[in-house]
């Protein structure tokens, strides 16, 4: 999720698909719901969305590990990412990133602040204004997605298929000028596994979450970031005059 954010540090282009600088990560991770309807997958098996949209709501808080992978198609080049992942209701995330380097994404109820602890900067961003971790977020709230969100049949398979996954592809109902869809993939007990973000240009972000704990012990407090002494602020809410 944080190459999804490295263009405004000036470090990584085209990281998380985030339309303000069209990011890499974001953050992401990545939950679902429509309901009452089913997907037939190219592989794996039909997803009950009935029980998706159940599982979902039982759902307040989310903590484990996760590995990016970045495929940039037009340079052919690959690179990977790796680090723990926090996630609270409603819509507050945070992406530590732990290999290559440092790297953090916090997303707060107003404000999101991206932090790259090598370049000493942090950038500061409005929630509304970052929408690759809204998608995220999105991912995240089961009453959200069905208003912003379509079915369809995936252009490639993309995902990392194991016997008895469930899966589902999404696509924006309005067009969105980075985004092309969403492939996700959940275990026979619709527990969140993976998902790829697609970009426009067939770039993507392939997210795989690992070692998950549905009872993390989180607060509000925890999606609140403490600028460190002595770093460059670079605030993007300011209304230029």
């Amino acid at each position: 999720m944080r190459d999804y954010c490295r263009q405004t540090s000036g470090r990584y282009k085209r990281s998380l698909n985030i339309p303000i600088s069209s990011y890499r990560v974001i953050k992401s991770v990545s939950l679902v719901i429509i309901s009452f309807l089913y997907l037939q997958s190219l592989q794996g098996q039909p997803i009950d969305l009935q029980s998706l949209n159940q599982n979902l709501k039982q759902l307040s808080a989310l903590s484990g590990y996760f590995t990016q992978e970045n495929v940039d198609l037009l340079q052919d080049r690959n690179s990977k990412a790796s680090g723990r992942f926090f996630f609270l209701r409603p819509g507050l995330m945070k992406w530590i990133y732990e290999k290559p380097d440092p790297y953090s994404i916090i997303a707060g109820k107003e404000r999101i602040w991206i932090y790259d602890p090598v370049l000493e900067n942090v950038t500061i961003h409005k929630a509304e204004d970052v929408s690759g971790v809204k998608i995220i977020s999105l991912l995240l709230e089961p009453e959200k997605i069905q208003r912003s969100f379509r079915i369809i049949k995936p252009k490639k398979m993309l995902l990392d298929v194991a016997p008895g996954d469930k899966l589902l592809f999404l696509a924006h109902k309005t067009e969105d000028p980075n985004i092309a869809e969403i492939q996700l993939a959940f275990s026979a007990t619709y527990q969140i596994k993976q998902f790829v973000i697609v970009e426009m240009n067939r770039n993507y972000r392939k997210i795989t979450l690992q070692k998950l704990n549905t009872q993390p012990q989180l607060s509000q407090s925890d999606f609140e970031f403490k600028i460190p002494d002595g770093v460059e602020i670079i605030d993007k809410t300011r209304v230029e005059p």
